[in-house]
């Protein structure tokens, strides 16, 4: 009889191997993960509680609407820049300065953007939006 040393016998614990079973294995990676992934929420809630105290969170509902309004004015300023371009490159025959002229309009609108949300933000735009609301 070359079975497990404590077959058999009543109430007794078997044994764990050294080596577990590779089903044993799996349902060991299988936990882990599952542990792994509710630490990670629980810290990121304790973050956000934290954030929150600090007053550094913002509705998302706010920040879909300032994004809105952000693209909008990204829309409409890129829009503009075939016509004011047009105007310029009407009697340009030379391809080089035709170049040079889209160029500069391109590097002038990017700087343009790299400064929009100062431009068009109001730094009271959470406040307005508040008593906009409430009427």
């Amino acid at each position: 009889m070359h079975g497990h040393p404590v077959q058999g016998v009543k109430n007794a614990k078997p044994r764990l191997s050294s080596r577990p079973s590779p089903k044993i294995g799996k349902l060991s990676e299988e936990y882990l993960r599952h542990r792994n992934e509710q630490m990670r929420t629980k810290n990121l809630a304790a973050e956000m509680l934290l954030a929150e105290r600090r007053g550094q969170l913002i509705e998302k509902r706010l920040v879909e609407r300032q994004a809105a309004f952000l693209l909008l004015s990204l829309r409409q300023r890129v829009l503009a820049v075939p016509d004011r371009l047009a105007r310029q490159l009407v009697n340009v025959a030379e391809v080089n300065k035709a170049k040079a002229i889209l160029r500069d309009a391109m590097l002038a609108l990017l700087t343009e953007l790299a400064d929009l949300p100062s431009q068009v933000t109001n730094p009271r735009w959470l406040d307005e939006l508040a008593e906009e609301e409430k009427k």
